[in-house]
């Protein structure tokens, strides 16, 4: 596999961000085939909302600087979709993360998502929109900032 693979469906990594979030939010703990058993007891999906703006621009303006390094120097911005769209994405050209207001794309693992395609590059280059190097750094983020066995477990479920 290369860093550009994109060997794994939309649909496949749609199905696992959900997986994960529902064990986080149920809590306890997830064994695994191996026997290994992963606590999620201290991992937590915050939800936030449109007037907390600051505060998640800030977030992500620090886990950008943090896990993108010097590769482009303007940060992120996070913006409310305009449009009544139903999905969150990435802008790329305006360099913007754009949430819809509806209640579901205000939490951890959504902003994450799209943070993980703002630190990995463009959708107008070579690379995989959700290729294995976008698998990776989404996985440290959520680890980052969802707690990190919340990241080992979207490993697992990413094929990483």
């Amino acid at each position: 596999m290369t860093a550009y693979d994109d060997g794994l469906s939309l649909a496949t990594i749609y199905a696992a961000e959900q997986n994960v979030a529902t064990a986080v939010q149920t809590g306890g703990a997830v064994q695994f085939l191996g026997g290994s058993t992963l606590d999620l007891g201290q991992c937590r999906i915050r939800t936030y909302r449109p007037d907390q703006m600051p505060l998640l621009q800030g977030m992500i303006g620090a886990l950008y600087e943090r896990h993108n390094g010097t590769r482009r120097q303007k940060l992120p911005q996070l913006r409310v979709s305009a449009k009544a769209y139903r999905r969150a994405w990435y802008d790329t050209g305006q360099h913007a993360i754009v949430l819809p207001m509806m209640r579901w794309a205000w939490n951890d693992m959504t902003l994450m998502h799209e943070l993980a395609h703002a630190c990995n590059g463009f959708a107008h280059d070579q690379r995989a929109a959700h290729g294995l190097a976008w698998r990776r750094l989404y996985a440290v983020l959520v680890a980052d900032v969802v707690g990190p066995e919340a990241g080992l477990l979207l490993q697992a479920a990413l094929d990483l």
